[in-house]
């Protein structure tokens, strides 16, 4: 789902692509399993999230790991869940 996501954005640069490309080849991809979907279930129940963030964010509630995005907007409805814009500086 998250190469869907990322590589399928729309208004990519060949450079945008390939760091996007780049990126996902040294990520740990995880696949869909029963507690997750369970996961997903409930949260699209309880807040408005498109069917692919709400993929995207119970995979890293149930990873117990911080979700990279640079939609925080979308996803700050979602309870329990830290994120981290890698475009905004750190603090």
């Amino acid at each position: 789902m998250t190469r869907i996501e990322i590589l399928g954005w729309a208004k990519h640069t060949d450079e945008s692509l390939n760091s996007a490309q780049e990126l996902l080849n040294i990520l740990n991809e995880q696949p869909l399993n029963e507690e997750v979907v369970t996961l997903c279930i409930q949260l699209r129940q309880t807040t408005s999230l498109k069917m692919p963030d709400a993929i995207i964010a119970t995979t890293a509630l149930h990873l117990k790991l911080p979700l990279m995005t640079r939609n925080i907007k979308d996803f700050q409805k979602v309870p329990h869940l830290q994120l981290f814009n890698p475009f905004e500086p750190s603090e």
